[in-house]
């Protein structure tokens, strides 16, 4: 195969996909590795096929693999696998693509990434497939285990141990649904700046650009769009009168309610979200310190900051668990730990093929240690707020009771809800848990915390 640059490799979407899979399945996410092949030479067209291609393969890989064990007696080398999921996603999922170009761009592309003796493999189970399924809408009939969480895992593509998990909080139904959501693609949601607009001048423009874009009911700033191609390209962007952010992710600032003239910690800000959100609600006024561990995702921020107009915002580079010079400086710190990024796999497709139990307990004592040193940083009296965009209460609700019971001087504080969103919180912990299925954007948990007066 021969070896390219990334700016002079051909604008083929099917084989930027294939070659962009192989990345993530050598451990790319999925951000990366389409960061290095949506290149300029691609027509809008084109880039949605790579994308979609891309996500559609990753969250569907676990299906598509079953199919393609059912089909083949013999397990074909990985490079033809991807092969076999680009052509079976797109026969399955996007009807849109005409049956005979799917098969055919699928076969033609064997030859074009060395792998010439599997055309005809590839020819053969494709047609094979459209043998089996007919015409759409389609259903391939596999055979499903008879235990539920295998059950659900194999039909909509998820690690078996992730709808376990599911299962046991919420039930067979509501895990289907979460399960649908998931496999979805991801809504766009904007931030309105408000130093710099509001919300109902950045909706003119946007529609007037033929974007379709609505306000969202129980969030002041937020716009949700649906299409529209590159959001750089949007009105209002290059002036700093909006940023992406999820509604979900709004929330967490909102609930920390940060007020003019404090001092705010951002323990880990990267890419800048929700640090710039706090210096939007604060006026500017103030200062807001954003920390993260790598310098490269400290310069993402100040790229934010500096479109959005921003000055009260301070950088520190380093391992926040460090940071002892930092006792009783602030009135509120956001912690929105690492976590294992469950209620985000719609927009991280290849996480839901992470889970591994190791993993997880060094994510929980990482948490730890993090809320540790955060909550050393605020003032008698002061907040934290402790944040993870996961589904796991290993990492969410256990965290905090552990926390709780090892600092009496600290107690929980129910954050305030519009009713559209009261079945968020949880009445016996106190804490919210946006679920996807049930209240329309990404997964969050969100803790708030306060100081006890006398600094304990």
């Amino acid at each position: 195969m021969p070896k390219w640059s990334a700016r002079s490799i051909p604008a083929d979407p099917r084989y930027l996909a294939w070659r962009a899979l192989q990345a993530m399945q050598a451990g790319q996410s999925t951000d990366a590795a389409l960061g290095s092949y949506l290149h300029d030479q691609l027509k809008e067209p084109d880039r949605r096929l790579l994308m979609e291609l891309v996500c559609g393969v990753t969250r569907q890989r676990g299906f598509l693999d079953a199919v393609i064990d059912h089909l083949v007696p013999r397990s074909p080398p990985l490079p033809v696998r991807q092969l076999l999921r680009l052509g079976l996603y797109q026969l399955h999922f996007c009807q849109q693509i005409p049956d005979f170009a799917a098969v055919d761009t699928t076969v033609a592309l064997a030859e074009r990434v060395g792998c010439q003796r599997w055309r005809s493999l590839v020819n053969a189970v494709l047609r094979n497939y459209l043998r089996i399924v007919g015409d759409p809408p389609r259903h391939f009939p596999l055979q499903l285990p008879a235990e539920p969480a295998a059950a659900l895992a194999m039909q909509y593509s998820y690690p078996v141990e992730l709808v376990a998990n599911w299962l046991a909080l919420l039930g067979t139904t509501e895990t289907e649904q979460l399960c649908q959501w998931f496999n979805q693609p991801p809504t766009t949601y904007l931030r309105v700046n408000r130093l710099r607009a509001n919300r109902s001048t950045v909706l003119e423009r946007l529609q007037q650009a033929g974007i379709a874009a609505t306000a969202v009911s129980h969030l002041p700033q937020a716009i949700r769009v649906t299409g529209g191609g590159r959001v750089t390209a949007w009105p209002g962007f290059a002036e700093g009168d909006w940023m992406v952010q999820d509604a979900a992710a709004q929330w967490v600032s909102l609930i920390l309610d940060p007020q003019p003239g404090e001092t705010v910690i951002d323990a880990c800000a990267a890419p800048g979200g929700k640090t710039t959100h706090i210096a939007e609600l604060m006026g500017d006024s103030g200062t807001v310190w954003a920390c993260d561990i790598q310098p490269q995702r400290l310069a993402q921020i100040q790229e934010n900051v500096q479109r959005l107009g921003l000055t009260c915002i301070r950088y520190r580079q380093g391992d926040a668990r460090t940071f002892r010079d930092w006792q009783g400086l602030a009135d509120r710190v956001l912690l929105d730990v690492p976590c294992s990024g469950w209620g985000t796999l719609h927009r991280h497709p290849e996480a839901r093929w992470r889970y591994q139990e190791s993993e997880l307990a060094r994510l929980v004592q990482l948490q730890q240690a993090l809320l540790e040193a955060a909550t050393s940083w605020v003032k008698p009296g002061g907040i934290v707020v402790y944040a993870t965009c996961t589904l796991n209460p290993a990492e969410n609700e256990q965290q905090i009771q552990t926390f709780l019971t090892q600092h009496p001087d600290w107690h929980i504080m129910p954050p305030a809800l519009p009713a559209e969103l009261t079945s968020a919180l949880d009445p016996r912990t106190q804490t919210v848990t946006f679920w996807p299925h049930r209240h329309q954007m990404d997964g969050f948990f969100i803790a708030k915390l306060r100081r006890g007066d006398s600094g304990g």
